[in-house]
């Protein structure tokens, strides 16, 4: 499904043009695969998404990471599908490769 403000905003009349175009900007910017460190550096990710993203590159598993990071698997498996979006892939070892080449993580 497309965004197009002229659409949506008179379906969410609540919102107004500009909070609107605002919420489809952070929308798009969300949607689009990560390319460059300042990505991640503008506040892209939560801590505990960072976090999981570094017990990942250090080879745990999903229930190791759950306990290192002291939150459920269902959770560790939830911020993974978010980072797999955010990165443009599609597995654990792509989400790695792709966190080292931006310097997201150390490439020990």
């Amino acid at each position: 499904m497309r965004l197009h403000p002229t659409n949506c905003v008179e379906r969410y009349s609540c919102l107004d043009r500009r909070t609107f175009n605002a919420a489809i900007s952070l929308l798009r910017r969300r949607m689009t695969p990560l390319r460059r460190l300042s990505d991640i550096e503008g506040g892209l990710f939560a801590p505990q998404q960072l976090r999981i993203l570094t017990l990942l590159a250090r080879g745990l598993d999903r229930n190791a990471m759950a306990d290192a990071a002291q939150t459920t698997t269902h959770n560790v498996q939830y911020h993974l599908k978010i980072m797999f979006t955010a990165f443009g892939v599609s597995s654990s070892t792509g989400l790695v490769a792709e966190a080292k080449r931006l310097g997201v993580v150390d490439g020990e």
